[in-house]
């Protein structure tokens, strides 16, 4: 497993337990590692992590 797919791994499981913080982790470093390794892709989806009203 490349540096990307463990850092891709880690966000979509930060994600599934709701661990926001995590998840800005994870994706910050999937984002620097595929800045490095290859410019040419586009950056990682974000998602919203404010809480949505009822």
């Amino acid at each position: 497993m490349d540096q990307a797919a463990a850092y891709e791994a880690a966000r979509t499981d930060a994600e599934q337990h709701a661990v926001a913080g995590e998840r800005a982790t994870a994706q910050a470093r999937l984002a620097f590692v595929r800045a490095l390794t290859d410019p040419t892709l586009p950056a990682p989806p974000t998602t919203s992590t404010s809480p949505t009203s009822s």
